[in-house]
């Protein structure tokens, strides 16, 4: 019984201490961001935000929460409830996909989506909460990243 005991301490010693030096995945850039769906009522568009897991052992990421911002106006919510999968000391995307109800986009958002555009460059932030697990133990850690973004649109004039 003793050794039971021991067994249980040392077991939760080691998960405890590697619980301690946790390190939150590094942002590293936002991809892909593309439209994907238009039409009278709404907008889609889809982006991958790709993160770095600076940590010695594998983690899985199980959902995200997320506002996405351009040019630092809400235009929406992202969920992400599939359970993805990351290895140790390695990159992976967190797919975001938004819809848009198009009610909710004014004349002047996009006045300024459209001169914005035309310079190539586009500020994209998100913001939210993203949760984890490692060693069976679930983490939250929040998201708030911002990034210039290329997309450029044809010139009709």
């Amino acid at each position: 019984m003793k050794k039971l005991v021991a067994l249980f301490c040392i077991s939760f010693a080691m998960v405890w201490s590697s619980c301690n030096q946790f390190k939150v995945p590094d942002y590293k850039r936002m991809e892909n961001f593309q439209f994907d769906a238009f039409s009278l009522k709404q907008v889609q568009f889809k982006t991958d935000l790709v993160m770095f897991n600076p940590n010695k052992i594998g983690i899985e990421l199980l959902n995200t929460e997320t506002d996405i911002y351009i040019n630092d106006v809400l235009l929406g919510h992202s969920t992400q409830n599939k359970s993805i999968r990351v290895n140790k000391k390695s990159e992976f995307s967190i797919p975001l996909t938004v819809n848009v109800a198009t009610h909710q986009i004014t004349f002047s958002f996009l006045k300024s989506m459209w001169a914005s555009m035309r310079k190539g460059k586009v500020k994209l932030s998100v913001k939210g909460s993203c949760r984890l697990k490692k060693a069976g133990i679930p983490f939250s850690f929040p998201i708030n990243y911002a990034d210039q973004i290329d997309l450029k649109v044809p010139d009709l004039f």
